[in-house]
């Protein structure tokens, strides 16, 4: 009876491990999406904020541009 018990606690053993290996993989491959969750929002962010730099650029060209015109205009006036 002691080796019969000694090997239910045994089985036992393997049981909960094997549950517990099983509990971690489960938690590893969540926090793995999470973690791809996040990288995916990141980029999103980062893509939003570079089209942000991009248009703001650009505007800030046109006005140079238009500046550049109007000092352009105004010397052609003055000469």
């Amino acid at each position: 009876t002691q080796v019969a018990f000694q090997e239910s606690i045994a089985q036992l053993r393997e049981n909960n491990n094997a549950s517990l290996r099983s509990q971690m993989e489960l938690r590893i491959k969540e926090l793995e999406f999470e973690l791809l969750k996040m990288k995916s929002s990141q980029e999103d962010l980062t893509k939003t904020e570079l089209d942000r730099y991009k248009h703001l650029y650009l505007e800030e060209v046109t006005h140079r541009m238009s500046l550049t015109n109007e000092l352009n205009k105004t010397s052609e006036r003055l000469a």
